[in-house]
């Protein structure tokens, strides 16, 4: 996909279809499990993607 094809509205409804069809098939207990890795995984994301921003990208041990 490129930056051209990315349709902002069509994504969100994307995402949202997903969160609905998962919602469908987990019982409120899986659900909420579901919901807690997803928002650690979150915070990893946006922590790596923070510490690369700031301190630039490494690649093969070296900083560029």
């Amino acid at each position: 996909m490129t930056k051209e094809d990315f349709d902002p509205l069509a994504f969100t409804t994307a995402v949202n279809t997903l969160a609905v069809a998962i919602a469908q098939n987990l019982s409120e207990d899986e659900l909420a499990l579901l919901t807690a890795v997803l928002v650690q995984l979150t915070g990893t994301l946006t922590t790596i993607t923070v510490q690369q921003t700031l301190y630039g990208k490494q690649k093969d041990g070296q900083t560029s």
